[in-house]
């Protein structure tokens, strides 16, 4: 991903921490903080992360060998390279450390297209739309 090393060559101490996720992995972290343990981290059910399509990462700074959340001075240095290299961030929302292909379809139409023709039918859809 070139929007991650343009981030660590610029400084930024940025590990990629999650990127795809298994429908059951969602469902994991829905329950938290609902019926499991845990603050609350995820609003996106299962089937509706871009997680679960292979194309959204969650960039997370590691300072002194530790995740870090909270280093926002570097979540907010990461917004004009990520966005000068095409992904889109939930940075609005205050998801910080979540990436994903800018320009791609509603997480309803991949729902859609994956119900019809699995992943390798979205990841076909996509290869067309972005080369």
């Amino acid at each position: 991903m070139r929007g991650h090393e343009i981030a660590i060559n610029e400084g930024i101490p940025l590990r990629m921490f999650e990127l795809f996720r298994f429908r059951s992995r969602q469902s994991e972290l829905y329950a938290q903080g609902r019926t499991t343990p845990g603050k609350i981290i995820t609003n996106a059910k299962p089937g509706f992360s871009f997680h679960q399509y292979g194309i959204a990462a969650d960039m997370v700074m590691h300072i002194n060998g530790k995740w870090d959340w909270s280093a926002m001075k570097y979540y907010k240095a990461m917004v004009p390279i990520m966005e000068s290299v095409g992904l889109k961030g939930l940075y609005k929302m205050g998801d910080w450390p979540h990436w994903q292909l800018a320009g791609t379809p509603s997480i309803k139409t991949l729902n859609l297209i994956y119900d019809q023709y699995g992943l390798e039918g979205v990841w076909e859809r996509l290869d067309e739309q972005f080369g």
